[in-house]
């Protein structure tokens, strides 16, 4: 490999380290948030999150490009690249599960209260034989609530 192919690599390496191991750092901070519901910091980090991933699909682009430079890597750079991937591989799973669980706890949340909604209105409305409201006073008659399916 040439000096220059050699340099190129190198540089190439050290921002894949960069990178993933930037995004790894910001997903575990993520799910952190996501484990302690602290939703503030969750939402901050998510324009973080975005432009990062969009520096990760470019470096992608150029490491395709270099494929048979990488394959001629030297073995300690190839040593460093699987180890920050794979530091970056288990951040990712850890954060799709506590999305995941997040996301499945929040639709309980919001299943529980559309549920006692419905019940609340289902006890308390009551109609005369004229078909009157016959409420009591300062109670709602009936309550609406939107559904995500």
């Amino acid at each position: 490999m040439s000096p220059a192919s050699n340099n190129a690599l190198n540089t190439l390496a050290l921002e894949a380290e960069s990178i993933l191991g930037t995004l790894g750092d910001l997903l575990d901070r993520e799910t952190d948030a996501v484990r302690t519901a602290d939703y503030t910091t969750f939402r901050d980090l998510q324009n973080d999150k975005n432009a990062l991933y969009n520096r990760y699909r470019t470096l992608l682009e150029a490491i395709k490009l270099r494929a048979p430079q990488i394959k001629e890597a030297p073995d300690a750079t190839a040593e460093r690249l699987r180890k920050v991937a794979a530091r970056f591989h288990s951040s990712v799973e850890k954060n799709m599960y506590a999305l995941d669980a997040g996301s499945k706890s929040v639709q309980r949340v919001t299943d529980r209260i559309v549920r006692a909604a419905r019940e609340s209105v289902q006890s308390r409305q009551s109609y005369s034989p004229k078909g009157h409201a016959g409420q009591v006073a300062g109670q709602p008659i009936s309550v609406k609530v939107d559904e995500v399916l």
